[in-house]
């Protein structure tokens, strides 16, 4: 008799399943996992025998999954089942400070041979910026946009998806804070560019599209030590 498939369940056996968007299951599949958890077995379709299965699941949704179970959406059981250890991370606009990180890391995944992707100092203000409703996801996916209209290796504001700029655009309307100088603002750019690069001068000055040279001279006018 010819044996059933291995499913997703037994190929991790030994090692950890992660289960995106858990929310997304139908309550039929619900009911399935959790009885695979419970059993720790599998029966291959066409098979009557279970397999051992010794694995770790991880679980993610964006979802409130308290909520779910009192609206009948996600079984209660299930719920309890998983909820061994729960982690929440923050949304990407409460880590500002990983958005340049994730922006180049999606970014360097294009990168060629003679030349690699970088932000303009304007763009990376932009990014800041927005409040990323969407996340990683969006994230990755607008680094790709970028590389798609970009020119060269600069990624410019308008590289970007135009309803970045529009919702930023809308945001400094509604904002009620005083003007900024082009002196400060330059200043500020400059520190950012220093800070994420670790104050690796090089870097620091291509990020911003000037001269090594440049950049000493500006970081002495500014005071930046």
């Amino acid at each position: 008799m010819k044996e059933g498939k291995a499913g997703l369940f037994e190929a991790a056996k030994g090692g950890t399943l992660f289960l995106d968007e858990i929310t997304e299951l139908p309550l039929p599949v619900q009911a399935m996992v959790l009885r695979v958890l419970q059993e720790k077995q599998v029966t291959r379709i066409g098979e009557y025998k279970p397999r051992p299965v010794d694995i770790r699941v991880i679980a993610a949704t964006n979802q409130d999954l308290k909520k779910w179970t009192e609206a009948g959406k996600f079984r209660l059981d299930l719920y309890y089942r998983l909820n061994v250890i729960e982690l929440k991370v923050p949304s990407l606009r409460e880590r500002k400070e990983d958005i340049v990180l994730l922006a180049e890391h999606f970014l360097s995944k294009h990168n060629q041979d003679l030349f690699e992707y970088y932000l303009m100092p304007e763009t990376i203000e932009l990014l800041r910026s927005y409040d990323w409703p969407g996340n990683v996801r969006e994230m990755q996916n607008v680094m790709e946009y970028a590389v798609a209209f970009a020119d060269d290796f600069r990624i410019f504001p308008e590289n970007l998806p135009d309803y970045i700029v529009e919702a930023v655009g809308k945001k400094v309307e509604n904002s009620q804070g005083s003007p900024i100088s082009p002196f400060e603002n330059e200043r500020t750019e400059i520190v950012q560019a220093l800070e994420d690069s670790r104050y690796n001068l090089t870097k620091a000055a291509k990020r911003l599209g000037i001269s090594r040279g440049t950049l000493y001279k500006k970081m002495g006018k500014y005071q930046i030590t």
